[in-house]
């Protein structure tokens, strides 16, 4: 299926659907592609459901499964700072590299300032 903006309505999108025979040399890859798609939207769906029930209750009245996804996602916002640090860091590496490649050729590139 392929999504397409609808143009009287710029923020909404229509749906086309394409089959493709099983003989298709791509039917395969593409089979594989929308189930994987599929159960990543699933999982996601679970998670929003496990956290929007869990967080309703008190931490002792959670089930497992809300508490286990409440955990992950207190890990991951536990991680985020040193994450942004490590992501900061590769792109000034990738500045100085450019900057240094800039000055080598002599070429000045306009800036963005950000």
């Amino acid at each position: 299926m392929e999504k397409e903006k609808d143009e009287k309505n710029s923020g909404c999108y229509s749906v086309r659907k394409i089959q493709i025979h099983q003989d298709h040399e791509l039917y395969e890859w593409c089979a594989k592609v929308t189930s994987l798609s599929n159960n990543l939207y699933n999982a996601g769906l679970f998670h929003i459901r496990q956290c929007m029930i869990g967080l309703q209750k008190d931490p002792d009245k959670r089930q497992p499964l809300e508490k286990e996804v409440i955990e992950k996602i207190e890990k991951i916002e536990a991680a985020l700072p040193e994450m942004n640090q490590i992501k900061e860091a590769a792109w000034k590496k990738k500045m100085d590299d450019y900057e240094a490649l800039e000055d080598k050729s002599g070429k000045k590139e306009p800036k963005l300032s950000l």
